[in-house]
């Protein structure tokens, strides 16, 4: 299976402290990871010049070093690909006619990415993204709460994004840890128990992954205390 990051999921794993999962996964599933030349430079690159990030880059860093997580340039067709979802996903939705841009290079380059790799998985906490791609209809009512406007759509472009995509799955960093969890892939990281799991599921949470609370109570159902 092969799972390709936006960096939003990344940075999630990182905060938490949980970088290490990632190359125990690999090791245990046999999945491979994968991310852009965009993402790494949203989660690598740049932070390693900003104190606050810098943290978070050294370990990502590490990963890719260690090639637990591979960078995988976009061919020629990707790269119009790329041009393509762009196109469309940004001018899905609009207000008094201004388009509204919902998804930029990082986002956008995992999705080409995934399509060139025929990846089963993209790993992706942002929520606008998921839903632009699995119900871009429920998104347009999740955009005029959050601008407090009237948000117009186009739904020819809606479609078409939506059915480049349909083969492909999306996830969280939740699930990730969860995974990570069954696996006894967190080994040193947290107690293999309900209680480290929970704290690993509400780190993530709080860390900017788009994860409700009953999501996360049924994450913990049948694992023994």
């Amino acid at each position: 299976m092969k799972i390709v990051f936006d960096s939003s999921a990344l940075i999630t794993v990182s905060q938490t402290c949980l970088s290490k999962c990632i190359s125990s996964l690999k090791e245990k599933t046999g999945i491979e990871f994968f991310i852009s030349p965009a993402v790494f430079s949203e989660v690598v690159s740049n932070p390693l010049g900003i104190r606050r990030f810098e943290l978070n880059a050294v370990r990502l860093r590490e990963l890719v070093e260690k090639k637990s997580i591979s960078v995988q340039e976009l061919d020629r067709n990707s790269k119009e690909f790329f041009s393509k979802i762009s196109a469309l996903a940004n001018n899905s939705f609009s207000i008094k006619g201004k388009a509204l841009k919902i998804m930029h290079s990082g986002e956008l380059e995992a999705l080409a990415l995934a399509n060139q790799l025929h990846a089963e998985i993209v790993a992706v906490d942002e929520r606008t993204t998921r839903m632009l791609v699995e119900n871009p209809f429920a998104l347009r009512a999740s955009m005029e709460k959050k601008y407090s406007a009237q948000v117009s759509e186009n739904r020819q472009n809606i479609l078409e994004l939506k059915n480049l995509f349909f083969q492909c799955g999306f996830v969280r960093s939740v699930e990730l840890i969860a995974l990570a969890f069954e696996k006894n892939a967190l080994a040193g990281e947290i107690e293999n128990t309900k209680k480290g799991l929970e704290a690993a599921l509400y780190a993530a949470k709080f860390s900017g992954c788009s994860v409700s609370f009953s999501e996360i109570q049924d994450f913990l159902k049948g694992i023994r205390a």
